[in-house]
């Protein structure tokens, strides 16, 4: 929730700042921060949930929040306003400063410029960065990337995955700590994955799949439109776990069919949306299904609780009776809080996306 929303110019902002925080402690609130995050998008439908994003991260995260938004405007443009980010429907008694810088693409190159008096020093600094890499605007590019201590992409603004994947693959070696919304999404359902097939049988059985079937919830908005991401990250961790070597991949009636081989022959992984369910987030998993041979592990969302997965190991023969596993931190801001306590970049993260890139532009995110 923003209070006292200002506008004000570039060189009044500090000042600005100070005559807000004098302001708010007259009512008893004080101004909290742990850590700087700066925030960089285009002007599009995902502003607003940007917007709600922070304000679910600083009920745990309290921090100054550097907003730059890019204008589909020509020539110069900047308009800056200054305001106070309270927890929503809560009284904690503590306030965040906000800085909202709108920019026209005149002023890409001076950006850095923009930001780095406003930073509190001795706090550490997030980048999130949410715009398509496709579209020549990077971290890099707009300088951006010597600041943080760790930037956060939101892949959902990528058209192409493979693309994101390449460029993450130029800017590993340079920049030590680079995660990603969407992989931090999906993070309960590779611990259940870890748990499950922690046991011989289990690990057997997925070592020698001929078919992993992969669903996820279609359903989108204007927010969220690339809903196979997550089922594409997914599908990349099994396969660089297991140590497969990409063959081919094929699109066909929106089903994504990509092929692996091993030792052991060829392994089929099919991506396939399940129907639209508004009332779970878009693009959340919602099932996998492993056929090895004469058994099957099948791990289902549950239709009405949806933070439960229903876990079940099937024979030719006989079925066992199905587990139930809890899936938790499913909620909107508790993926940016893990990738806020992140420090470095996941292995895991970088050798699925480095498996991804080979995958056909454009099919993934169609």
């Amino acid at each position: 929730m923003e209070n006292g929303i200002t506008s004000t110019s570039p060189g009044e902002i500090e000042k600005t700042l100070l005559s807000l925080f004098e302001q708010e402690q007259k009512t008893g609130v004080i101004k909290a921060s742990l850590f700087n995050l700066v925030i960089f998008c285009e002007e599009n439908e995902r502003v607003d949930y940007l917007k709600s994003l922070c304000i679910s991260l600083i009920k745990k995260f309290p921090c100054r929040i550097i907003f730059i938004k890019e204008l589909q405007k020509q020539g110069d443009h900047l308009e800056t306003r200054v305001s106070a980010l309270k927890p929503e429907g809560e009284n904690e008694g503590f306030f965040c400063e906000f800085i909202e810088f709108d920019v026209s693409s005149s002023y890409k190159e001076r950006i850095s410029y923009l930001v780095t008096p406003h930073v509190i020093p001795d706090l550490p600094i997030y980048l999130l960065f949410s715009k398509d890499i496709a579209l020549k605007d990077t971290p890099t590019t707009l300088k951006l990337d010597k600041l943080p201590l760790r930037i956060i992409f939101d892949s959902e603004c990528m058209e192409h995955m493979s693309e994101f994947a390449k460029y993450i693959d130029t800017i590993k070696e340079e920049h030590t700590s680079i995660g990603d919304l969407n992989w931090a999404r999906f993070t309960p359902w590779r611990r259940m994955l870890c748990k499950v097939f922690a046991s011989p049988e289990n690990h057997q059985t997925l070592l020698e799949a001929k078919k992993i079937h992969i669903t996820y919830n279609t359903h989108a908005t204007d927010s969220f439109r690339h809903n196979k991401i997550q089922a594409t990250y997914m599908q990349g961790w099994i396969a660089e776990k297991l140590g497969w070597e990409f063959k081919e991949v094929s699109c066909e009636e929106g089903k994504v069919h990509i092929t692996y081989t091993s030792s052991k022959g060829e392994h089929l992984i099919c991506l396939e949306g399940s129907a639209a369910n508004e009332d779970l987030y878009p693009g959340r998993l919602t099932g996998i299904e492993i056929k090895s041979g004469q058994r099957a592990i099948n791990f289902l969302r549950d239709a009405t609780a949806y933070q439960l997965i229903k876990i079940s190991y099937c024979k030719n023969d006989h079925c066992e009776v199905a587990m139930t596993y809890p899936i938790t931190n499913e909620g909107t801001g508790t993926s940016m809080s893990g990738e806020i306590y992140s420090r470095e970049t996941s292995k895991d993260f970088l050798a699925s996306l480095k498996l991804i890139g080979k995958l056909n532009t454009g099919i993934i995110c169609s």
